[in-house]
This record gives structure tokens, sequence and C-alpha cells, in this order.
């Protein structure tokens, strides 16, 4: 068996995917104990029924975790797309540059007049 970097290790352990098919396994293994004690059933048919639901579920809640963790990745990766990061390699010096030629383009650009609010609106009907 060849050994695994610590940092591969870390990675299976972080997957959401099978933690979610863990807990949701768990909970159907719970549920089906619960439900069938107070029914009068044996508790070797208790327990067997409550393990099938166990096996059941953790196939559902690995496609569950899946989907959601997909679901999760794509948005992540669009919301990065959209918001990207500034180039922290920059100078501040640079910065400083980049914003002040910035604010002199939009300071040599004519100002518009605009007609409607110089005109008075003291009505002669008023």
């Amino acid at each position: 068996m060849p050994s695994q970097t610590q940092a591969e290790h870390l990675k299976k352990r972080r997957d959401p995917t099978r933690t979610v098919a863990g807990i949701l396994a768990i909970g159907a293994f719970t549920v089906a104990l619960l439900a069938g004690l107070p029914t009068g059933n044996s508790i070797e048919q208790v327990i067997v029924r409550a393990i099938i639901c166990l096996f059941a579920s953790y196939p559902v809640g690995l496609l569950i975790g899946y989907l959601g963790t997909k679901a999760i990745q794509s948005e992540m990766e669009q919301y990065i797309a959209s918001h990207p990061i500034p180039d922290s390699n920059i100078s501040l010096n640079d910065m400083i540059d980049q914003i002040q030629s910035e604010q002199s383009a939009t300071q040599d650009q004519p100002e518009k007049i605009d007609r409607q609010s110089s005109v008075s609106h003291d009505s002669p009907l008023q």
C-alpha cells in the first residue's frame, strides 16, 4: 500500500461528500432503530432493519453530498471570477500613481452644462 502524504490525508478527511453521507446514514439508522423498538418486533429484527437502512442511505448521502459540493464549487468559481483580487505585487507608489492619473483624467474632461438646471424655475404665473 503506497504511503499517503499528510496533505492527501487531510484532503480526504475534509471531503464534505463523505461527511454528508455519514451523517445521513447514522440518521437513518437512528430513526429506524427508534421507530422499530416500540412496535413490538424482536430486537434482532429491529437492528437488522436499522443496519439495512444505514447501508442503503449511505449511497444516497454520497449523491446528495456530491451534488451539494459541486453546486458550492460552481458558485464559488463564479464569485471569484466576478470579484477578482487586485494584484498584490503592485507597489504602493504605483497604486498611488494609478489613482492620481485616473483622477486627473476625470478632471481634464470638460464639465457638461445642464441647461435645465440653469433655467429659472420662477414662472410668471406663480
